[in-house]
């Protein structure tokens, strides 16, 4: 399956493996991908375990792993932990990276040979990402896909997240901009995590898909099986 067919990624934080568990056994929550996170979910001091026990069950869970997209998000290139968590990806051999809070488009080009040309999701998450989104985007291909970080660019905004991106908000702004530029340059673009995953709160999540599904965003990124059947 090619990223433009998938529609569902589900975030597992690579250090908590029992939510893979889970996944395995309820079909009908089952995602297109699974996205392995040593990034934002994971503390400094579990960085290590994580990269450990992803390297493991990745190797122990080849015949179940093999329906899906795998994808690792690894820590930003810069911080102490990324050389670590490439040659952790250069063995494991995903379908797809996942950068997070991208902001120049030498970052693509330098992770074009880390990765061995694998499949980018490039994510934009900050002011600067949204300044340079054009030359970034620009050295993408279309075996590749962007996506807007709501949480962070929120944070960058100094602004709350909002719940309904359909109104008009700072936040709904720079993902247009993320947008237009994805179709100027024909990349695939993937809608974010919506942080609402209660029951009681899936009707925000809903009208969040509605919103970004009639734009025509390829999927969008999950962190509760309870999303992953309202994505679909």
């Amino acid at each position: 399956m090619k990223l433009r067919d998938v529609r569902s990624l589900h975030f597992i934080p690579a250090h908590k493996t029992a939510f893979l568990e889970h996944l395995f056994k309820d079909v009908q929550t089952r995602p297109d991908a699974i996205v392995f996170d040593l990034e934002d979910s994971v503390k400094p001091e579990a960085k290590d375990l994580a990269r450990e026990n992803l390297i493991k069950v990745i190797k122990e869970n080849k015949d179940k792993l093999k329906d899906y997209v795998i994808i690792i998000r690894p820590n930003r290139e810069g911080t102490p932990y990324y050389k670590k968590d490439v040659e952790a990806i250069q063995l494991l051999n995903p379908d797809a990276v996942l950068l997070p809070k991208v902001e120049d488009r030498k970052e693509i080009k330098r992770a074009r040979k880390q990765y061995k040309n694998k499949s980018l999701i490039v994510a934009i998450e900050t002011l600067v990402g949204i300044e340079n989104i054009d030359s970034i985007l620009s050295n993408l291909t279309e075996f590749d896909a962007v996506v807007a970080g709501y949480e962070d660019l929120s944070a960058d905004l100094k602004i709350e997240r909002p719940k309904d991106l359909s109104l008009t908000n700072p936040l709904t702004y720079l993902i247009f901009e993320v947008y237009i530029s994805a179709r100027k340059h024909s990349v695939i673009i993937f809608d974010a995590v919506c942080r609402y995953f209660k029951h009681e709160d899936l009707p925000i999540l809903d009208r969040e898909c509605d919103f970004t599904s009639n734009l025509r965003f390829a999927g969008k990124f999950s962190i509760h099986p309870n999303q992953i059947s309202l994505i679909g």
